[in-house]
């Protein structure tokens, strides 16, 4: 399991959504869904967490559920972002952060709360996150209501 949530993904071949299923006990199953940051936010992560759980309650109840469809699709959402900047959002913007941020940009000294290894983080790194360690014990617990 941890082999799959630590694999890289490839950008330019694909998937960038991977799903497996792994057998925890005989009648014990965990629903893996590994995706990419560049092709979900926030308001996709509550469909797709809806429609799995909409998915597994009508298979576990022996019925065929039809989802709907949505209202909107990305795609709908990305010709109209490109027509309203093509419009002359665009420039609007541009002049307005350029007139905000001026040219200098001085290089910020921010204080950190421990040192930084050198070169980049690795997956490793975030998937041992604290946050992250509390979000897998959440999810270690659930199954049983525990807490």
């Amino acid at each position: 399991m941890l082999a799959e949530t630590h694999a890289l993904f490839d950008l330019a071949e694909g998937p960038l959504m991977r799903v497996k299923v792994f057998k925890v006990e005989p009648q014990q199953h965990l629903l893996v869904v590994t995706l990419h940051h560049i092709i979900s936010d926030g308001a996709s992560m509550g469909v797709l967490g809806r429609e799995f759980a909409a998915l597994y309650a009508a298979f576990q109840a022996g019925e065929t559920l039809a989802l709907p469809a949505l209202t909107v699709q990305y795609a709908d959402y990305a010709q109209w972002q490109r027509d309203w900047l093509a419009a002359g959002e665009m420039q609007r913007q541009l002049d307005y952060w350029r007139a905000q941020l001026g040219t200098e940009h001085p290089l910020l000294e921010l204080a950190t709360d421990h040192p930084r290894r050198e070169g980049r983080a690795t997956a490793k790194d975030a998937w041992t996150s604290p946050s992250i360690r509390r979000w897998r014990l959440a999810c270690a617990a659930w199954p049983s209501a525990a807490s």
